[in-house]
């Protein structure tokens, strides 16, 4: 009887040695194969199979700073939870929510008391703003930059290869209600130009000190909106109404100001140039649009007028015009229109924000607000839809650069109960 009673301590101590060996062997390092892998939608959090005979559960936490290890599964607050699995087979999650600078931990359930991972940082694929003020955006395509005006009279600079700040400017003078735009020198450094009074101030790039100004050649008419083209001509309007009214181009090389009548009443706030600085849409206080080109010379070539009303001069980002079709996209809905006025192909986004065209033209972007999807169309008749994507956060801007679409939206981070604005990137 003895014998047997020796023979059965010495299993039971063998399997305890066992698995407390197991648990070990388990536990080793501290991490549980806990990793990270980027995905096109998300990140995929992987872990070793939990071999422990006392297995309840798996938790991950996600938090937005780094936080101590928990020794009870009561310490854990809901609110940090990201998912829970009482199966040992499961061993992966998908999280396709990540916005914020997030921190992730596997906790393993044995009845109560946990062991933790190490803890594993992920940074997100866009950038926080500072603000949430924003004014207008500039692209700095050349140098890989975006300018973030706001309301403050701050602007941001974010590398956009990077996704990250690189430096924040206070103090600038900067207009309300009027929109800068971006070209660069003889030398290639990189000048944002600001209305202001009856001048436009250029600034330099890197530092945003005043280079010089350039005064409107209605002496003493406030100047109104400025863009633009890829040369670095800069387009700008002006106070001046009824037949007078028209739009200015300051010559990049001679600095030279010509003048375009190209409307009987133009509406000051809105127009729009493209890309080439040779097709320009410009509007009427009655929300008629006038369509013109111009050649070589600076002389108006085309002049044609609209039938018709288009929603357009509440928000310069609900019209664009093409360089190398003839084509443009106008009103609230989003509607293609050939340089005729034509009705070419409404968008059926719920809840349109914009469109835009690619840099080389060859595809059409749509923003649609509601389902927070952005449409991939071709550039051509028929429009056909070549994917989407969903964003994570509510839309209010796109754009693109180097082959990749940035969409500045509005996110609510719940680890300090405020909305804040991210540029989120995305490939389409």
């Amino acid at each position: 009887m003895v014998k047997y009673s020796c023979l059965i301590w010495l299993i039971c101590c063998s399997l305890f040695v066992s698995c407390s060996q197991e648990e070990d062997k388990y536990a080793e390092n501290g991490n549980f194969g806990f990793s990270i892998t980027e995905q096109d939608n998300g990140i995929a959090l992987t872990w070793n199979q939990a071999t422990l005979a006392n297995f309840t559960e798996y938790i991950i936490t996600k938090t937005s700073i780094s936080t101590a290890v928990y020794e009870h599964v009561s310490e854990i607050k809901p609110e940090v939870i990201f998912a829970r699995f009482n199966s040992r087979y499961t061993t992966s999650v998908l999280d396709t929510s990540l916005v914020f600078n997030s921190f992730y931990r596997l906790y393993i359930n044995q009845g109560g008391k946990v062991i933790a991972s190490a803890e594993l940082f992920q940074k997100p694929n866009n950038y926080v703003l500072t603000r949430n003020s924003v004014v207008q955006m500039l692209v700095d395509y050349d140098k890989g930059n975006l300018y973030i005006l706001n309301a403050d009279q701050s602007v941001e600079l974010v590398d956009l290869w990077k996704l990250e700040l690189k430096s924040i400017y206070e103090n600038i003078l900067l207009p309300k209600s009027f929109s800068c735009s971006l070209g660069y020198d003889k030398d290639g450094n990189t000048e944002i130009y600001i209305p202001i009074a009856d001048q436009i101030q250029v600034l330099d790039g890197e530092r945003l000190n005043l280079k010089k100004s350039i005064s409107n050649a209605n002496l003493q008419v406030p100047i109104y909106n400025t863009i633009t083209d890829e040369n670095s001509n800069i387009f700008y309007s002006d106070a001046t109404g009824g037949i007078s009214s028209g739009i200015y181009k300051v010559d990049s090389k001679t600095k030279f100001i010509s003048k375009f009548n190209v409307c009987g009443d133009c509406y000051h706030f809105n127009f729009m140039m493209s890309k080439d600085g040779k097709k320009g849409l410009v509007g009427s206080s009655g929300s008629l649009l006038t369509y013109f080109t111009l050649n070589d010379k600076n002389q108006i070539s085309t002049l044609i007028n609209s039938p018709f009303g288009i929603s357009w001069s509440a928000n310069q980002l609900f019209f664009v015009v093409a360089s190398k079709s003839q084509t443009f996209i106008a009103g609230w809905t989003g509607i293609v229109y050939d340089l005729h006025f034509n009705f070419l192909k409404q968008f059926d986004q719920n809840g349109y924000v914009q469109s835009i065209f690619d840099e080389n033209e060859d595809y059409i972007y749509v923003l649609g607000g509601i389902n927070r999807e952005v449409v991939k169309l071709e550039n051509k008749a028929k429009y056909k839809r070549l994917g989407s994507v969903i964003v994570r956060s509510n839309p209010k801007q796109l754009f693109t650069f180097g082959g990749s679409i940035y969409v500045l939206g509005s996110v609510f981070d719940s680890s300090t109960g405020t909305t804040k604005l991210i540029i989120e990137k995305v490939k389409l």
